[in-house]
């Protein structure tokens, strides 16, 4: 596409397989909602076709109608797309809202997608959303940026949830946090209820300027390694009660204040937690740094009751 300003909503339906779309200049193709307001799932772009490629765009709103804008890029009900090089932007009501939703992109219905080298900023809920069982995506190398410390909505910059499956590797997600009441934390990268039999790896993202970097709610099985998660506002890694047989392995947290590693479960595995945490870099965790100098899967020596913050996560 020439650039321009494009104010419609873009649907390419199942069987309009293998099409590809692309800003002739960089991000100076831009795709607007309609003046109308956007109808049906209330996507700029929904993609039900398989092997799209959507390439080098703006994707911008944000709505005046309250409700009428939640996702920049929807693929959905089996369709397949590679989503790269794009600016994503404005997912969310005007003014912000608290409505629990505004993905920029969004993963879900067994949907797959390959999530490259996208800027994705000031969405309303969620910056990449991968959701449900038979959805999958690999998540590289992009940079998600929250609106910055709100009262209105508590976001979250990935989220892996319900049973999907996907890698998310290189990303640089800032600005998720939330200052309104209730002990509800902002995330940088969230896994929820993700299970052993759907795998999440998450791995050498650069996390920082949340109110919790990465947090684990409801999750077994996931692979956690590499991750740079400090100078977050709370805690660097969150993993709640609920949450088991996980693998930490050489991630390191520094300069959160709360903790840099909190692990609310409780178990026979490292530091008497239900997970593995084997060589990550920390300075205090709420197991009085037993997780910090964990080296092995099972603990080495009598560990504290654990310290909890009392804090928990905001899924949508």
């Amino acid at each position: 596409m020439f650039p321009g300003n494009y104010p419609e909503q873009i649907t390419i339906p199942a069987g309009k397989d293998n099409l590809t779309i692309i800003s002739q200049t960089p991000q100076a193709a831009i795709i607007t909602p309609p003046p109308t307001g956007l109808i049906g799932n209330l996507s700029i772009v929904t993609v039900n076709a398989r092997c799209t490629t959507i390439s080098g765009f703006t994707i911008t709103g944000p709505s005046t109608t309250q409700g009428n804008l939640r996702n920049g890029i929807f693929v959905t009900m089996g369709g397949s797309a590679v989503i790269e090089n794009n600016l994503i932007t404005n997912i969310r009501d005007n003014p912000l809202s608290g409505l629990q939703q505004g993905a920029g992109i969004n993963v879900d219905l067994m949907g797959s997608a390959q999530i490259i080298n996208n800027i994705i900023t000031s969405y309303q809920k969620t910056g990449i959303r991968v959701n449900g069982a038979g959805s999958c995506s690999a998540v590289f190398n992009n940079t998600v940026t929250g609106v910055g410390a709100t009262s209105v909505i508590a976001q979250n910059g990935i989220q892996i949830s319900r049973g999907a499956t996907a890698i998310i590797q290189n990303n640089t997600v800032t600005g998720n946090i939330f200052t309104g009441p209730g002990g509800v934390v902002s995330t940088g990268i969230l896994l929820f209820q993700e299970v052993a039999t759907a795998p999440v790896c998450v791995d050498f993202n650069n996390i920082s300027n949340n109110d919790a970097g990465l947090a684990l709610a409801t999750t077994t099985g996931a692979l956690v390694q590499g991750n740079n998660s400090s100078n977050n506002t709370q805690l660097g890694i969150l993993v709640e009660s609920d949450s088991t047989n996980n693998v930490f392995i050489r991630n390191t947290a520094l300069g959160n204040p709360t903790f840099d590693i909190e692990d609310d479960s409780v178990g026979q595995l490292s530091a008497m937690t239900g997970n593995f945490w084997l060589c990550n870099t920390c300075n205090k965790d709420n197991k009085g740094g037993a997780i910090c100098s964990s080296v092995s899967e099972f603990p080495e020596l009598p560990i504290d009751p654990p310290v909890l913050s009392n804090v928990s996560v905001s899924v949508d």
